[in-house]
């Protein structure tokens, strides 16, 4: 860690105390935040400091909110302590700019998962979890103005001519034999945009939202002796579907391949549902939103390109393009056959 950066922490640090960190240390920077651990007298902290220009004052201040009444509604969350001024959102200016930070207080060194790849059981807590979690987020819909998902606006920009462009550009500079060419990975792209207006046109399935963490997976539980501890990073919550948020999360297990992905998505739903409430038209849905998340994730690596110059996501789009593939082949009844 160079002294700039240092200076950084230990000046967003003094808004939460007066005692200085007796080791600080990074973790691998991601797009929208740079987080450190800092060991301050006999405990562990998280900071947090925002990059300039990606959530708003606001945002990160209602985030703040929800986990602290997520706690008081019995969600082991891991929540936000409040600095000197009472408030959990703290900015600070370090070198002529503006940063917004926020810290958390880890009361258990659980710091890394046990866990690196799911099991069968880490499944089977993660489905009781998050119907739990939903539950109680179902508590709080009306409390604070969460941020509405629409699909339909989503499409629209995704379906923009700047993404073509941008796949285009990126083509233009870079040879993967192992990919679909350009002008096939447009029009899988287009035509899968196409059918996806369409459909959400027929099916409301967006019709009942309530909040969802909306970025539930693996690297964002504590998991101990394959027993979720604890859940953070809630920067994502937005009123949804329960079923997008499933969709979420099987896609992002779902591309470990520790499992064959029919077998994975029936155990979820039999211990997310209880075996109520499945029927092929939901298990359709899911399938679709599942191809939804892909073409998503394929629409975000061309127009933001946040992960080319890190060489582990190398396959990140072609990974997911892959899998929208395979889900296009899937069948709802063969997912009912198996619960």
């Amino acid at each position: 860690m160079n002294a700039e950066v240092k200076e950084l922490v230990l000046t967003a640090w003094k808004c939460f105390s007066k005692e200085k960190p007796k080791k600080i240390l990074n973790f691998p920077a991601g797009y929208k935040n740079n987080l450190y651990m800092l060991f301050v007298g006999d405990e562990y902290y998280i900071l947090t400091i925002y990059k300039p220009n990606i959530f708003t004052n606001e945002e990160i201040s209602l985030r703040c909110q929800i986990e602290n009444t997520l706690k008081q509604n019995g969600i082991n969350v891991i929540p936000p302590i409040k600095g000197f001024n009472g408030k959990f959102l703290q900015l600070f200016s370090s070198g002529n700019k503006e940063f917004q930070t926020k810290a958390t207080k880890y009361n258990e060194l659980v710091l890394v998962n046990e866990n690196k790849v799911p099991t069968v059981k880490i499944v089977e807590e993660m489905a009781r979890h998050l119907r739990d979690l939903h539950s109680k987020l179902k508590i709080i819909k009306d409390e604070l103005p969460f941020k509405t998902f629409d699909i339909e606006a989503k499409l629209t920009e995704m379906s923009d001519t700047k993404t073509i462009f941008a796949i285009r550009d990126y083509f233009k500079d870079n040879n993967f034999s192992t990919l679909p060419d350009e002008g096939q990975l447009i029009e899988d792209y287009t035509g899968e945009i196409d059918f996806l207006k369409k459909y959400f046109e027929k099916r409301d399935v967006f019709k009942t939202k309530q909040p969802i963490h909306a970025d539930y997976q693996l690297s964002n539980l504590l998991i101990h002796n394959e027993k979720i501890s604890a859940i953070f990073d809630f920067d994502e919550i937005l009123l949804a579907p329960v079923l997008y948020e499933i969709a979420i999360t099987l896609l992002y297990t779902d591309v470990i391949y520790f499992q064959p992905t029919e077998l994975l998505f029936s155990n979820f739903l039999k211990h997310y549902y209880n075996k109520n409430g499945i029927d092929e038209k939901t298990v359709k849905d899911l399938i679709v939103l599942l191809r939804y998340r892909c073409v998503y994730k394929i629409y975000r690596w061309f127009v933001y390109k946040r992960f080319l110059k890190v060489a582990s996501q190398a396959k990140h789009y072609g990974c997911f393009y892959e899998r929208l593939n395979y889900y296009k082949q899937i069948k709802a009844s063969d997912i009912l056959k198996l619960l």
